[in-house]
């Protein structure tokens, strides 16, 4: 079975937070039209946060938000995974 996943671009850094892109109009428009969504995020949260902060009842749609973050041990130090570090603000933000 082939299916189309769509792809949008999204903010070019987590400075971006204020810019309305593809990608959040996309998130914000699913969510309307499929009701309940769940989100698979595999990069930072900027674009999720900010479809939040522009769509106040967009949280009420989202059924899930599955993160493909976690930590890892480099020579004794726990570093927080590439998506969660690059934008913490969006992270909490999701909190």
């Amino acid at each position: 079975m082939e299916r189309n996943v769509p792809v949008f671009k999204g903010a070019a850094s987590r400075r971006n937070l204020g810019t309305v892109n593809e990608a959040v109009k996309f998130i914000i428009e699913a969510s309307r039209e499929y009701g309940k969504i769940q989100i698979l995020a595999t990069g930072p949260l900027t674009n999720i946060a900010k479809a939040t902060l522009v769509d106040g009842e967009l949280v009420d749609r989202v059924e899930r938000i599955v993160i493909m973050g976690g930590v890892f041990h480099s020579h004794d130090v726990i570093e927080a995974v590439y998506l969660l570090r690059n934008d913490l603000y969006s992270a909490k933000k999701l909190k």
